[in-house]
């Protein structure tokens, strides 16, 4: 009778302990999501509070060098592509950072054209941006921007031509990247905006002090 007594006692002991256990896994579980969904939330702001800053203010608000940040983001267009090299992945990084939106306009850059300076669409958008000349060639003229069709091919250009439609896209959508990128596509594509905004969340974290 003691025996079943005992018996019984430690099965209670040992399935409260259980409990306890799991219990204390799950609040620890539960403190753990609610810390990653603030520190996702912050970093979500501060993606979009970045995608509007120039190249020289964003360098300076991470508070690292610009060879530090030029490094890491060179390193990351390499590993992004498959047809340049690491000289031609800092000269993109180069160009980029003096736009207005530098981590916005490299994953833009990116989806578009895999950082290939020669990419041509099969709608005959071209060069890195893959902006159309057939709609944006005599605003891009107006604007010295390019002169000729083939300018697009040249990385800085077309860079600068890209920036150009950006910036028109963002305005027109009221500063909205997900609308502007829509904008720019020319529709919408929920693969196309989560694949730029995935790679713009990835360049963010890239250059965090």
């Amino acid at each position: 009778m003691l025996k079943r007594i005992s018996q019984a006692i430690r099965f209670t002991w040992y399935r409260t302990c259980a409990r306890l256990y799991l219990s204390w896994r799950t609040y620890v579980t539960i403190l753990l999501v609610m810390v990653m969904a603030v520190i996702l939330a912050q970093g979500i702001k501060g993606i979009y509070l970045d995608t509007t800053a120039p190249g020289e203010e964003l360098k300076s608000r991470l508070a690292l060098t610009a060879k530090v940040t030029d490094e890491r983001l060179t390193g990351w267009v390499y590993k992004n592509s498959t047809r340049i090299s690491v000289s031609m992945s800092k000269d993109i990084v180069g160009y980029s950072m003096n736009t207005k939106h530098p981590l916005l306009m490299l994953a833009l850059v990116s989806a578009e054209s895999e950082f290939t300076p020669t990419a041509v669409s099969v709608a005959g958008a071209k060069g890195l941006t893959q902006v159309m000349w057939k709609i944006w060639g005599p605003d891009l003229i107006k604007a010295g921007i390019a002169k000729e069709e083939r300018d697009l091919f040249d990385p800085s250009i077309s860079i600068r031509a890209g920036e150009y439609v950006l910036v028109k896209c963002l305005t027109a959508s009221g500063g909205d990247v997900t609308k502007a990128l829509e904008r720019y596509l020319g529709g919408k594509d929920g693969f196309y905006t989560k694949k730029i905004l995935s790679r713009l969340a990835d360049m963010y974290v890239l250059v965090q002090p």
